[in-house]
């Protein structure tokens, strides 16, 4: 078998657009481009937050466990298209992001699941 044609890892590395849908399912026509799981930025966000999490030494709440889980997220993200708000375009910077996918929940769940996905990255 070839198992070429399965580099999630290149994939990951490159990138992929996530179309987002409003929570009634109706096309917004934000399109957001993200790393997969499987690239170096996802893993080293990951690693850094379980050596974080080793050095704390007790337990976490959920609410900094979601926080830390959010930043490995919005280091995958790379840029987006159709953002706005009421003041029209918003930026692609982390800050924003972060922004967004608090303010969202709905388009940060997509963001997560597409990820998540690796055949979103063959």
């Amino acid at each position: 078998m070839d198992l070429s044609k399965y580099n999630t890892r290149k994939g990951s590395e490159e990138g992929a657009w996530v179309e987002i849908y409003a929570p009634d399912e109706t096309e917004t026509k934000i399109k957001i481009k993200v790393l997969g799981r499987d690239s170096d930025t996802f893993q080293s966000k990951i690693k850094r937050v379980a050596e974080q999490n080793r050095q704390k030494k007790k337990g976490l709440t959920i609410a900094e466990l979601e926080r830390q889980s959010m930043e490995a997220y919005v280091a995958c993200t790379e840029e987006w298209e159709n953002v706005d708000d009421k003041k029209g375009p918003v930026e692609c910077t982390p800050e924003n992001i972060r922004d967004i996918y608090k303010e969202y929940p709905w388009i940060f769940e997509q963001v997560q699941e597409f990820v998540e996905d690796r055949s979103n990255f063959l």
